[in-house]
């Protein structure tokens, strides 16, 4: 086995709530890294914690798998280097480009759906101590998509589809200047519908990356980009945090981001048009770049897993959280998001072989 390849093994996992086979948009996966897993500590540089992502962020449901060393960030560092952090909250990940070839990768089963859709705040930060300062430019992360089949993460294997996001170049390399971005990737040419995502920074010197929202869709770049559990294709408020949906006046426009939430005449300029939405202009989604989404097609078949919806929810970027998950919940390594999806019983059956497999390779090695 390289170097780089190895069994992704998933803890079971189920909530309880899982999306029809008919559902336009899954979540799969999202996180603002605001709940790690173990206190978080600087144990390199400035800034950075290095102890792992697994040990980090990894839930029964997810482990990453990271090439060399990602670490989580401190964005408002205690030598007090760092500004502009924003509503982002207190950590991000982040990676090296150039010096080494960090990468950073999570599976999932796409479901039969033809997207891999992929929400993300991007920003340069450079890194003082711990081999740095590494110099900053504008951050270029990659994002790939690579079939997954027989459960093997393998950074060599077949590349289903590849795009790039490209990042504004900060005034210094003290400086947050973060831009969210979408990256949209076809699942078409999968073998057995089970995908690994793979993060690669290709230039950038030092970068950071936050608010996660990974999902599968029949329309290209529809993820969640408020982490409120509600894909944005669905959602009445798409950048700002309401799990509820709660539309008072039942214009479409959802109270959260209403200015008039009891007059349905009056429901704001979501697209930025200039022109209030409920005027006859609206384009509800267009504020996050995103499309409406045309009349789904008749249901696909029922492909099976689907990632658990994300362990942790950030509303709003980094601001206020969501409700923290019930204490069963988070005693199981499980969290529901309100209105999120789950994973089904198959992926949870494979799973669990996946983790019988792991165990006797262990046990091997003894």
């Amino acid at each position: 086995m390289g170097p780089y390849k190895g069994l992704l093994a998933l803890g079971l996992c189920w909530s309880g709530i899982s999306a029809p086979a008919s559902a336009q948009t899954v979540i799969l996966y999202q996180n603002d890294f605001e709940r790690p897993n173990v206190p978080l500590t600087v144990d390199c540089g400035n800034s950075l914690d290095g102890r792992g992502i697994n040990t980090l962020y990894g839930t029964d449901a997810f482990q990453f798998s990271q090439q060399h060393t990602v670490e989580a960030v401190f964005l408002h560092d205690p030598a007090g280097k760092y500004k502009n952090a924003g509503d982002h909250g207190n950590y991000a990940l982040g990676m090296l480009s150039t010096l080494q070839d960090d990468k950073l990768a999570l599976a999932f089963d796409a479901r039969g759906y033809p997207f891999i859709n992929i929400g993300i705040d991007l920003s340069s930060i450079d890194v003082e101590g711990c081999a740095g300062p590494f110099g900053v430019t504008a951050p270029r992360l990659r994002i790939t998509l690579i079939d997954r089949p027989g459960g093997i993460i393998d950074y060599d294997g077949t590349r289903l589809d590849s795009t790039e996001i490209v990042g504004v170049m900060a005034p210094d390399g003290w400086t947050f200047r973060w831009k969210t971005d979408i990256a949209s990737l076809s699942t078409e040419g999968t073998r057995e519908g089970t995908v690994t995502v793979v993060f690669d920074l290709l230039e950038g010197g030092y970068a950071v990356f936050d608010n996660l929202s990974i999902t599968a869709s029949r329309a290209n770049n529809v993820v969640d980009l408020d982490l409120d559990g509600v894909p944005d294709d669905e959602d009445n408020c798409p950048t700002t945090a309401n799990a509820e949906q709660q539309d008072s006046d039942r214009d479409g426009a959802g109270d959260a981001c209403d200015p008039a939430e009891q007059d349905d005449t009056e429901c704001g300029d979501r697209d930025r048009d200039g022109f209030d939405d409920c005027s006859g202009d609206a384009v509800p989604l267009s504020d996050a770049g995103i499309d409406p989404p045309p009349p789904p097609p008749p249901p696909l078949r029922d492909a099976g897993a689907g990632g658990q919806a994300g362990a942790y929810s950030n509303p709003g970027g980094g601001g206020s959280k969501a409700p923290r998950p019930s204490a069963a919940a988070e005693a199981s390594g499980c969290s529901a998001v309100p209105g999120a999806r789950s994973e089904s019983l198959a992926m949870s059956l494979l799973a669990l072989a996946g983790a019988v497999l792991l165990g006797r390779r262990r046990d091997r090695r003894r």
